[in-house]
This record gives structure tokens, sequence and C-alpha cells, in this order.
């Protein structure tokens, strides 16, 4: 049980110096939940859950999963396709 803990304390320790030292996640300086949406088209604008939800509900959503297909097969949004992350950069 020590073992499993001490794993545990690693890894967060490992995750949030990534993160401090990347600048993203938890440490990001931009903020990314209700911000207005930029003029920079290469990133999607993020929307909320509910945004989502009603967007599937009435049909005029196209899900993409970037996961692997692995994950994808242990579950996802009905009508979702697949586009693992090698796919991505044309490897």
């Amino acid at each position: 049980m020590n073992e499993a803990a001490m794993i545990t304390i690693v890894a967060a320790a490992l995750g949030f110096a990534y993160t401090g030292f990347t600048g993203k996640g938890l440490f990001s300086s931009s903020p990314t939940h209700g911000a207005a949406p930029t003029a920079d088209t290469t990133t999607p604008p993020r929307i909320t859950f509910e945004q989502a939800r009603d967007l599937f509900l009435s049909g005029n959503a196209f899900f993409i999963d970037a996961r692997h297909e692995y994950d994808f097969s242990l579950g996802h949004i009905k009508g979702a396709v697949v586009i693992p992350p090698q796919g991505f950069d044309g490897t």
C-alpha cells in the first residue's frame, strides 16, 4: 500500500512539474473556460457540455474522436468518427 501511495505522489509531482514548465493545463496563462471566440482559425472554438449536447441532439454536429482506436472501441459518442492521434501528423 505504501508503494502505491508513493507512486501516486511521484506521478502527481511529475505532472505538476511538467505543466508548470510547459505552461499548459492548470498553469496556463491563457483563459480557456468561458473565453470569447478568437479569430485564430487553427484552434477550434471551445464549447460547453450543454452546447455539445444540444448540437448532438439536433443532429447538427459531427463528432471526431481523437483517441487511439482501442480507447474508441471501449466507448464513444454515437456516430463519432475515430481519427487516431498518429493520423494528424501523417505517420
